[in-house]
């Protein structure tokens, strides 16, 4: 399996929500990632709860993607095809909390979680609308999520 390098984060300005950015590819499918939202939510309203429903450690925030289809054709596409987009590949900038990974939900699909896009038809040449999960401290607040080698967003301007 080969892939093609697209882009890089390190070094780069942050992106600000909505603007995107090509993610590594096999040929001959070309894939852009825009995060467009970052919100924070409650246990109740996400339905985000630990195992077995136990209480989670943590106000989860809600972090919205976009994939959009730049080459090739829909059925080009697998996850296997493009840059890893998993849980572990996310990072938030937490401010003072420091750095945060994506947490991972079991028995949950990206595009079932409760983000902000849920249920929006996606535009023309999409390939849908995603979510990560980040569970921050108390009081902490989302700066900036990154996709490892691809790009950071900004949650505000900087």
């Amino acid at each position: 399996m080969a892939f093609a390098l697209t882009a890089c984060s390190a070094g780069a300005p942050d992106l600000a929500l909505g603007e995107s950015a090509p993610l590594e590819s096999q040929a001959p499918l070309g894939v852009d990632v825009a995060v467009t939202s970052v919100t924070p939510s409650t246990t109740e309203e996400s339905g985000i709860t630990g195992l077995f429903g136990a209480s989670i450690d943590g106000v989860p925030w809600l972090v919205g993607y976009r994939l959009d289809l730049t080459s090739g054709t829909r059925e080009d596409f697998s996850w296997e095809a493009v840059t890893d987009m998993t849980a572990q590949a996310w990072t938030a900038d937490a401010g003072s909390a420091g750095d945060i990974v994506a947490t991972g939900v079991h028995g949950t699909g990206a595009e079932d979680l409760p983000c902000t896009e849920r249920g929006q038809e996606p535009p023309e040449g999409s390939l849908g609308f995603y979510c990560q999960v980040f569970l921050l401290p108390e009081g902490a607040t989302l700066e900036s999520v990154t996709l490892a080698d691809i790009a950071t967003w900004a949650r505000e301007s900087r």
